[in-house]
């Protein structure tokens, strides 16, 4: 039946319906049914539309939201991490609630980048008073006008804080370092045993696994000995409890390879020695570098390879007699630290009549089968002289021995100064300056007699301590 579908109007808050031809009441009738049938779908159809297009948006997909917030908070002012997106629309406001029922107003969230359609924002928030757990709810609104809601958990509580230092920050393959800290709950210090779990990660790790437990003293402080083999780091960790925030430190406490040397303490010049060590742990085909100081400053020496057993040997001949001093290196790699030894100082002695070693600042040796008192700085002859000795009757004792004690004006005819090294028997001046020029000069009870002029140079310069050594 042709009638125009919306023909009718709204007239005084009802359709008005009027059918093109009527004929009688009966079809009138019959006309005015089906045609208020027709404009009830018609205008049902229309509303439908239009909320679907509310509820869904343009393109029928809601956006995306996620909110965020940190497992514990110590403050009611937080910031809501809000991200969201709307590939059709686009996000443009977003509104938060403690409660769900009263809202804060719309606020406009930032425009994504170019090209994007996921926006983020740190939104500033206020909670409600108290502790425990608090819950943020949060709506965003596309374009369209689509509303999406999320929420965010979390636990209002008193702040917490951890201090940890390593001692010494790195240490030597083989010792331990300390791990020292302090726990402070709300301000104060902890209680007595309060847990703080050890966690640790070595090199190359990609998680933690446990190391222990630490508890506090009465003082809030704990300590944890490790003895890393690697660079290692450690997380000490303070769970947090109804009212208290957790609290975690990381450290990193670092390991450097030992190195051992066997480099000899002195040598003559000419000779080769070798300049021998090791590392630990092992490094097999790793390299070392030795460096050698010279004018105060470090160059280096050699660079030589580890062997499996992670040794090392250099031949060393210098042309040079005096002190040398070497250090090694190893460089760092993923996971150990740079490695640097001590200084080590090795002698080079000049060739000398009695081969005393360079390493010695003062050094006295009396020949026997000379009458000769020879004085050495650092393996130079400083001075030599004739010297008047035992009789056999009273003879100067053969051996090493080292100065005791220095006395002045001892008396006894010993001249102004005597220098004694084995109990009474010394090396002293004389009133008898005429038995030096003699040979052999065995005369005296046992003492090594020089002129007061030569005592008097030698007094001053020899330490208690310095080396006497009588020989045949």
């Amino acid at each position: 039946m042709p009638f125009a579908c919306l023909a009718g109007l709204w007239q005084n808050g009802a359709i008005v319906i009027q059918p093109q031809d009527t004929t009688s009441s009966r079809v009138t009738h019959v006309w005015r049914l089906a045609a208020t049938f027709v404009a009830t779908l018609c205008l049902a159809a229309l509303f439908g539309a239009a909320a679907a297009r509310v509820a869904l948006g343009a393109d029928g997909t809601p956006p995306q939201l996620t909110a965020s917030l940190p497992a514990y908070v110590t403050s009611p002012d937080v910031v809501v991490t809000v991200e969201a997106s709307d590939e059709e629309s686009g996000v443009t406001d977003a509104r938060l609630s403690n409660d769900g029922l009263e809202w804060a107003p719309w606020g406009a969230l930032p425009l994504p980048d170019a090209g994007a359609s996921d926006v983020r924002a740190e939104v500033p928030w206020t909670l409600t008073s108290g502790l425990g757990a608090r819950t943020v709810v949060v709506q965003v609104r596309n374009g369209d006008g689509l509303v999406t809601g999320s929420s965010a958990t979390t636990i209002l509580v008193l702040p917490s804080a951890m201090v940890v230092r390593a001692v010494p920050p790195v240490v030597v393959y083989g010792a331990a370092a300390e791990l020292r800290g302090a726990l402070t709950l709300a301000g104060a210090l902890a209680p007595a045993d309060t847990p703080v779990d050890v966690n640790r990660r070595e090199a190359g790790e990609a998680g933690f696994v446990e190391d222990g437990v630490a508890a506090t003293d009465a003082a809030g402080r704990f300590v944890w000995t490790p003895g890393p083999a690697v660079n290692t780091t450690y997380r000490c960790t303070y769970a947090g409890d109804e009212t208290h925030a957790p609290a975690a430190v990381e450290i990193e406490v670092r390991v450097r390879p030992r190195i051992t040397t066997r480099f000899p303490k002195s040598f003559w010049l000419g000779d080769t020695v070798k300049l021998r060590g090791r590392v630990a742990p092992g490094h097999p085909g790793s390299q070392v570098t030795i460096e050698r100081k010279a004018s105060g400053v470090w160059r280096d020496f050699a660079t030589v390879t580890l062997r499996d057993d992670s040794t090392f040997s250099v031949p060393f001949k210098p042309a040079r007699s005096g002190f040398k001093y070497f250090r090694v290196r190893m460089s760092a790699d993923v996971d150990h630290a740079v490695a640097l030894t001590t200084s080590r100082r090795i002698a080079v002695n000049n060739p000398n009549p009695h081969r005393i070693p360079l390493a010695y600042p003062h050094y006295i040796v009396i020949d026997h089968s000379q009458f000769m008192l020879y004085y050495y700085e650092h393996g130079r002859v400083i001075k030599k002289w004739p010297c008047v000795l035992g009789k056999p009757s009273t003879p100067t004792p053969l051996g090493h021995f080292r100065i005791a004690a220095k006395q002045p004006n001892p008396g006894s005819g010993m001249g102004p100064y005597l220098l004694s090294y084995y109990g009474a028997i010394g090396i002293h001046g004389t009133v008898e300056p005429w038995l030096i020029s003699r040979f052999p000069r065995a005369f005296s009870h046992g003492c090594a007699r020089v002129t007061n002029a030569q005592i008097t140079w030698l007094y001053p310069r020899v330490p208690v301590g310095t080396p006497v050594w009588n020989i045949r």
